[in-house]
């Protein structure tokens, strides 16, 4: 076979190095060709995806720079055509974008199908989640939506309340309308919250809600706050940090501590914080009164200063022993103005403030109350006097006779899970008057009482009711079992809230029943003292007021006082 040679062609740089066959001129004509024109891609989409479509003409893949392209928008069934978003923009329809860059465009859709808003909530908040499927903002007509309740920690789901109800978990919903929902759940267990202050006379922990047990989850806020001479420090316990208030997030029985630290500014304390005097025109003045003033921080309270806040009265004389506590304030109230006339009947009230520039709480006040009867007025003390209680957890104190301790009126709920155990309290009290009062025509008769203790909870108002007994009692014998059984007269009660201070004394107008007294028309049985109004208000109350008794009281012009005015 004879060879094959086969010959390559020399390239034009070959030919250009070899300078055999070309001019510079053509070796310089040799070299590539320039760069392609711009090419840009254009992406069309409508929203929502089902709303529609959009067309591109000329409908290429890419485009070269300054193509104008159109678009036509085409609402599916259900949908409008509503606006341009993203490099296009305006209403027009069809619309032209010119291709300078790669763009994007979308076509905006709107639905004509009436669409409803769902609404899905959970009792109580704590209590779990509600998902819904389809999880959409608006719905179509139509449109059935399931909705599964999960329980949190401690609950369990109950029912569907709103637009489902029933009790099925997963529960549908179709949509025709705008609808809301509630997962109802219940607690499975409940947690106790203890709260307590340190040193125990530093402050006071209010707590809200204010609850004797909580459900999983609940969010309480606690408030320290501290008493005069403290600061509130931190929190110990179920609960740390020093933020105040705080809160604290009930997933278990809980105790949490406020612990008050000792300041070192001196605050005045007053024992007493109030005087009262009592006199008959024409008799002689009472005695003075003293009042201690102390540093209640312990130490020297140094500038001390008397004053009258409400002006000084010509009826009073206040003398501070000194300006360095512990110093004393001697009270003496006198008869007569300072011109030597007699001062009229009735009641002169006033305050005496001392006052320290070094004390944290100055000024304090004392309350001074003069009541100057008419000569035609009869004043007598208790002849005797008796508490009854009755505990609903206890059988023993209905049977018990209290005789010897302050006059206890009200209710007290006191909380002793699983539920609430209440103590009732009334008193009874007999004045020896008869034979000074019969016959006689009476003008007014009041029963005054004085607090020995205020109740724990201010926040409600029992009321305090007098009656006439009907039947004689023995106070050895007198017990709950007892009065339960004891008749009063329907006429001539008297009722008056219960004090919010132990400053001012309760006056009780029992004018009616002295007067059935004096003519003879019912018999001197004594005077009943119960409350009303005293209402449970869902957690630990303490409504129960006791005044001074004969037995138990601050002073001997404190205890029960009937006055009866003549005519």
């Amino acid at each position: 076979m004879p060879e094959i040679i086969r010959r390559s062609r020399p390239t034009a740089a070959a030919l250009c190095f070899a300078g055999f066959l070309l001019s510079f001129a053509a070796c310089k004509s040799s070299t590539a060709p320039g760069p392609p024109a711009a090419q840009y891609q254009l992406t069309v989409a409508a929203s929502p995806s089902n709303g529609g479509a959009v067309a591109k003409s000329p409908d290429q893949a890419q485009y070269a720079s300054g193509t104008v392209v159109t678009l036509t928008a085409t609402p599916a069934a259900g949908y409008l055509f509503t606006r341009w978003a993203g490099d296009a923009a305006g209403t027009a329809n069809p619309t032209t974008v010119t291709m300078s860059a790669n763009r994007s465009v979308s076509a905006v859709f709107t639905s004509t199908t009436p669409r409803h808003t769902l609404t899905v909530a959970v009792s109580p908040s704590t209590g779990g989640i509600v998902a819904r499927s389809p999880n959409l903002a608006e719905y179509e007509t139509g449109t059935v939506v399931t909705l599964t309740a999960t329980p949190a920690s401690g609950y369990e789901f109950t029912r569907w309340e709103g637009d489902a109800s029933g009790t099925a978990n997963p529960a549908s919903v179709t949509m025709d309308a705008n609808k809301s929902v509630i997962a109802v759940f219940t607690a499975t267990v409940r947690y106790t919250l203890t709260v307590v202050a340190s040193p125990t006379g530093g402050g006071t922990v209010t707590r809200s809600p204010d609850l004797a047990q909580y459900d999983p989850g609940t969010v309480v806020t606690l408030t320290a706050t501290p008493a005069l001479g403290y600061a509130f420090s931190r929190w110990d316990g179920g609960l740390t940090g020093t933020a105040n208030p705080a809160t604290v997030a009930m997933s278990a029985d809980r105790t949490v501590t406020a612990i008050f630290t000792e300041t070192d500014t001196p605050v005045i304390r007053l024992s007493p914080a109030s005087l009262f005097f009592s006199a008959t025109r024409g008799g002689p003045a009472p005695l003075a009164q003293a009042v201690s003033v102390e540093n209640a921080d312990g130490g020297t309270l140094s500038g001390l200063a008397r004053g009258f806040p409400d002006g000084e009265p010509n009826w009073l004389t206040a003398t501070l022993s000194g300006s360095i506590a512990p110093a004393t304030l001697t009270a003496q109230v006198s008869m007569y103005d300072p011109f030597g006339h007699p001062l009229a009947p009735g009641t002169y009230a006033t305050r005496v403030a001392i006052s320290s520039a070094t004390a944290a709480n100055s000024p304090q006040d004392i309350a001074v109350t003069f009541t100057i009867l008419s000569e035609t007025t009869l004043t007598a003390f208790a002849a005797f006097d008796n508490t009854v209680m009755a505990s609903t957890h206890d059988a023993q104190p209905a049977n018990r006779v209290y005789f010897d301790t302050p006059l206890a009126v009200g209710a007290d709920y006191i909380g002793s899970p699983p539920g609430y155990e209440t103590i009732q309290a009334a008193s009874a009290v007999l004045f020896d008057v008869q034979s000074q009062i019969a016959g006689r025509n009476i003008v007014r008769a009041t029963l005054r009482l004085f607090v020995h203790t205020s109740r724990g909870d201010l926040s409600v108002t029992p009321l305090i009711r007098v009656s006439a007994f009907a039947s004689l009692w023995n106070p050895a014998t007198l017990t709950w079992n007892a009065w339960q059984t004891m008749q009063v007269h329907a006429t001539g009660t008297a009722v008056q809230d219960a004090p919010s201070s132990p400053a001012i004394p309760v006056d009780l107008d029992v004018t009616t029943i002295v007067r059935n007294w004096a003519s003879s028309a019912w018999n001197n049985y004594g005077l009943q003292i119960d409350s009303l109004n005293h209402p449970y208000p869902g957690s630990t109350s303490l409504q129960t007021t006791r005044f001074q008794s004969l037995e138990q009281f601050f002073d001997l012009t404190r205890r029960p006082l009937l006055i009866v005015e003549f005519q």
